[in-house]
């Protein structure tokens, strides 16, 4: 059974909530969720984190090779610091959506689901490295 109030479970034989101090009287039963909805929820959020990370991705790219163009400078004195700290900043929150992502795919039992996390991993951490490339 399911505290009303605060959500947590609790055992059926609870008199009041060990957790808010809620009466038993009234709780509602909820059922408990089904290891289907456990895994389309962690199946949307595996997507969400990898739709934010590609968007980071891309991001970090757009700062770190708009400005290739002249061959045989250096790429620092091509970018000011601003530009390298926005990619910096960027990449990070790449990564961190990155690993929430992979995380996220690893209670599916849906490959695909796993090899696209897998690959977009792979992107944040060369995203996030990729800042480092051209210092």
């Amino acid at each position: 059974m399911f505290c009303s109030k605060c959500g947590k479970e609790i055992f059926d034989e609870a008199v009041i909530c060990p957790h808010c101090g809620v009466p038993v009287k009234n709780m509602e039963v909820q059922p408990a969720e089904t290891a289907e909805q456990k895994e389309l929820k962690a199946k949307k959020r595996a997507k969400l984190f990898g739709t934010l990370s590609i968007s980071f991705i891309f991001t970090v790219l757009l700062f770190m090779f708009s400005g290739l163009s002249t061959i045989g400078e250096s790429a620092y004195e091509l970018y000011d610091e601003s530009q390298f700290g926005a990619a910096w900043v960027f990449s990070w929150v790449a990564l961190a959506f990155g690993i929430t992502c992979f995380v996220q795919s690893s209670k599916q039992k849906d490959l695909v689901v796993k090899y696209i996390s897998t690959i977009i991993f792979i992107g944040s951490i060369f995203s996030f490295f990729c800042p480092v490339f051209f210092l």
